[in-house]
């Protein structure tokens, strides 16, 4: 026997509720929406009966399995409880997803066209990848992309710390730098096809005070650097390091490249995601990461720009594998190029 227990019925009486769940037979599973607010709001009762209830439930066969977005559950609790984390849908499942909507639809497409539809709804969660692609749909069974890329430019900004640059530059744009953009064009020919460009301004500001001794006593920043060193270590992440005078291209070429290449340029703002609570902070960071891999079909190249190398430790730099550039002032030949 399942149950589905929607949190609107707990909050009304949730001593009702937990006294309830008592009564069930035995291998019953009970699926509570959004619980860990009612458990939040009710406060030492509602954890007194969950820890009362472990022991009951495991004799009986029942399972309580709670179903949230980011749960967060009181420490005295929560190692009774066993974590699952659901990965976002890859280009496969995303693919099976619009599928079953056309299908009811009685709508037909171009390879050309879904496949494009399965690239921009890629890094969403399921229902919002399904709601997202029947609001495009129009008149005669025709996709508004644009419209689609709007609307999941919009999801993916609701992930603190992460936004979609929409804007439209090329390497034709800019004047100079042909060493850094006839690098960045071998690299995206390449082998190892890249999903999408995650770039960090001013990566030394972000993390300052993430070594010892530089003023951060938080915890915060030092948070945010271990989950990038460990997210780039365990994924295999390629990076590029820019640094050099301010005003040289160094943002401008970063955000060009995802251009270049077709694929999205994701903004990640360090700063957005730091929250008082070292906690908090590095929730906010697992779930900008997940969201990057999804978009990324787990292959992000990062694109960071610094103005001072000497403030990063080493083992960050040594990260960015693909290589550091040095952006100099432009040359005589450069400042023609730049002037036309």
């Amino acid at each position: 026997q399942v149950l589905r227990i929607a949190s609107g019925a707990a909050a009304e009486n949730p001593a009702e509720f937990f006294a309830y769940l008592s009564t069930l037979p035995e291998d019953t599973i009970i699926f509570a929406m959004n619980m860990s607010s009612i458990i939040e709001a009710m406060g030492m009762p509602a954890r007194q009966y969950l820890y009362n209830y472990r022991d009951l439930f495991k004799a009986a066969g029942k399972a309580l399995v709670i179903v949230e977005r980011s749960p967060v559950l009181p420490p005295d609790i929560s190692p009774d409880f066993y974590f699952i984390d659901v990965p976002l849908p890859d280009k496969q499942q995303m693919l099976n997803i619009i599928t079953t909507v056309l299908t009811a639809n009685g709508i037909s497409l171009s390879d050309d066209v879904l496949d494009k539809a399965v690239d921009i709804l890629t890094g969403l969660p399921p229902f919002a990848a399904e709601q997202a692609f029947a609001l495009s749909i129009g008149k005669g069974g025709k996709i508004d992309i644009d419209f689609l890329w709007n609307i999941k430019c919009r999801m993916v900004e609701e992930t603190p710390g992460v936004s979609i640059w929409r804007g439209k530059e090329r390497f034709e744009q800019l004047g100079g730098l042909d060493n850094v953009k006839r690098y960045c064009l071998a690299k995206l020919s390449g082998k190892r096809k890249y999903g999408a460009v995650v770039f960090i301004d001013e990566i030394e500001k972000a993390l300052a005070g993430a070594t010892t001794g530089t003023g951060d006593t938080s915890g915060v920043s030092q948070g945010i650097l271990q989950s990038i060193l460990v997210y780039m270590q365990d994924m295999d992440v390629s990076g590029m390091m820019f640094i050099g005078h301010p005003g040289t291209g160094k943002s401008a070429i970063a955000k060009s490249i995802g251009n270049e290449a077709g694929i999205p340029t994701v903004i990640l703002d360090f700063g957005a995601l730091k929250d008082s609570l070292v906690g908090a902070t590095e929730r906010r960071v697992r779930n900008a990461l997940k969201t990057i891999t999804a978009i990324s079909n787990g292959r992000p190249l990062m694109v960071a720009t610094c103005n001072k190398i000497a403030m990063l430790p080493p083992e960050l730099r040594r990260r960015f594998t693909g290589g550091t550039f040095f952006f100099d002032l432009p040359t005589c030949e450069e400042r023609a190029s730049i002037w036309e």
